[in-house]
């Protein structure tokens, strides 16, 4: 992938692209920095390059791990019509944290939209040690579905989307990005060459079809929601939203399930979308930073 070349450079050289073989499948990831051990999961099938803003500021305080889940970026691709999340994400995530890291070392893990799920669903499995945790945008506290992506629920309509106003070319994988954010200056045509280069590889790789996957008509999946077991979680979290996220609207069924946690710690960033990683960068990087480090 060039592209994803031209993101490292962005990034910085001292970025190592590293890839690893759990099961039948091809994980793709960047190593980058010195410290204590801190895993990043990205949304969607954006890959490890949705971390660009991030990387450099928090390896200067981590030994990070970005990791391409299946199916994005350039690790081995899952068809969403056979994904099963918790064999495809979980569990892979599972197997290359026991791989990479050492039989009871203590690790952080920052999470974004879907990768917010995942790290759910890894605490809750109690297997290894998860110092803190760091949740973006997450998803996991809500079936809630907003308006303009119900009818991606429907398969037939999220396919037609695909393959016509919304086909894969540069110009709707940007739409399609920019839809989620609130300040889009804040993103770089770097990305979106990564993030297209990364989906054109096949036609079924388009986004609105992953989605599909996850919400159904109306609502999101049974299986991506977990607020009966949000209780049990004990690590230290902190919650990170935008007050503008269309994906995860600021309303108070929202506000109540991020209390389910035991003494999470929920931050607002204002005039900010889906993506507060990217949007408020700098604001971000310091919060996770003290956060994790204190």
């Amino acid at each position: 992938m060039n592209a994803e070349n031209g993101l490292i450079q962005l990034v910085g050289n001292d970025l190592k692209l590293k890839q690893i073989r759990i099961d039948d499948l091809l994980i793709n990831y960047v190593e980058i920095g010195f410290g204590p051990q801190l895993l990043l999961l990205h949304g969607a099938n954006m890959g490890w390059g949705q971390w660009y803003p991030n990387l450099k500021k928090l390896s200067e305080h981590f030994n990070i791990f970005a990791l391409d889940l299946p199916g994005a970026g350039n690790s081995s691709w899952v068809h969403p019509h056979d994904l099963e999340p918790e064999r495809h994400w979980v569990d892979i995530v599972e197997k290359f944290i026991k791989l990479k890291f050492k039989k009871g070392d203590s690790i952080n893990i920052l999470a974004h939209s879907i990768g917010g799920w995942i790290a759910l669903k890894l605490a809750l499995r109690e297997r290894f040690c998860i110092n803190k945790l760091v949740l973006v945008s997450p998803l996991g506290f809500s079936e809630y579905t907003p308006r303009k992506y119900r009818l991606i629920g429907l398969y037939i309509f999220a396919q037609l989307l695909s393959m016509t106003v919304m086909r894969l070319t540069r110009k709707n994988i940007k739409r399609f990005v920019s839809n989620v954010f609130h300040d889009v200056s804040s993103l770089k045509e770097e990305f979106i060459d990564y993030y297209y280069e990364s989906l054109k590889k096949n036609k079924f790789s388009h986004p609105f079809l992953l989605l599909n996957r996850i919400t159904g008509f109306w609502k999101v999946r049974k299986n991506f929601v977990l607020l009966n077991e949000l209780s049990k979680i004990k690590i230290p979290t902190l919650i990170i939203i935008g007050d503008k996220d269309p994906i995860l609207p600021l309303h108070s069924m929202h506000l109540k399930a991020f209390r389910l946690i035991p003494g999470a710690r929920l931050e607002i960033f204002l005039n900010c979308g889906h993506v507060p990683s990217t949007e408020k960068s700098s604001k971000f990087n310091e919060l996770v930073i003290n956060f994790l480090k204190f």
